[in-house]
């Protein structure tokens, strides 16, 4: 399905200004979104105009502009490039944005904790259940060594946890906050949830002894470390 956009004409009787305004007022969400940058000349005096939804459209407007003034000057091959890059925030714009609870640092930091307090007790669920229908204890009593035990569950666990930390530093590597986004930050953010994971997992070990249902360990164990903070 085509779309047929109205022509946007502006005769000798109307001004860019006035055709534009009409425009708006008839079609509104369309001239949002083709009506990018414009231009009028009177005599010597030249005029961008510029859709300001997009923050790119100021310096098409004038990078048009000014081309426009060149090439009629000298040839097609000659072009005016223009960049726009955010000026970084001075120290009291930052001071007045963490006054008014605009921290995505902190909310990411605190968001990342929380998801580690339900994602560390899902290991949990197998010790438990191990335990309860004596399967571990089967394993024990057919020659299985304690030592070759633990390291398969600790060296499979830290396994699979590292997918789980390798996808969060490719969520934060795409999002690209400010202090999760070059790769010595993202590099730090790597080493504490490796150690971190190297804490967590004997104490999940260890709490799996304190249940005899894994569901009900798994909920105890996810609000034990919510409230302290693992």
């Amino acid at each position: 399905m085509s779309t047929v956009w109205p022509a946007c004409e502006v005769t000798k009787r109307t001004t860019i200004k006035t055709t534009i305004t009409a425009q708006t007022t008839q079609y509104t969400s369309r001239v949002r979104m083709r009506y990018i940058i414009g231009a009028s000349f009177s005599g010597n005096n030249i005029t961008s105009w510029f859709n300001n939804e997009p923050y790119h459209s100021p310096p098409i407007a004038l990078q048009y502009s000014m081309n426009a003034i060149l090439q009629s000057h000298t040839t097609d091959d000659h072009s005016i490039q223009f960049f726009n890059h955010p000026l970084p925030f001075s120290t009291d714009t930052r001071i007045t944005q963490m006054n008014t609870g605009q921290t995505m640092g902190f909310q990411i930091a605190f968001n990342i904790a929380f998801c580690m307090a339900f994602v560390t007790p899902f290991y949990v669920l197998f010790y438990v259940r191990e335990r309860v229908v004596k399967s571990k204890h089967q394993q024990f009593v057919s020659g299985a060594k304690v030592s070759a035990y633990w390291f398969a569950n600790i060296l499979w666990d830290f396994v699979t946890f590292l997918l789980t930390i390798i996808c969060t530093i490719i969520t934060l590597a795409c999002f690209q906050e400010d202090g999760f986004k070059s790769a010595s930050d993202l590099g730090r953010v790597f080493v504490i949830l490796i150690i971190f994971i190297l804490a967590a997992l004997p104490i999940t070990y260890l709490s799996s002894l304190l249940f005899t249902a894994p569901s009900s360990g798994y909920t105890k164990l996810a609000l034990i470390k919510i409230f302290l903070g693992k």
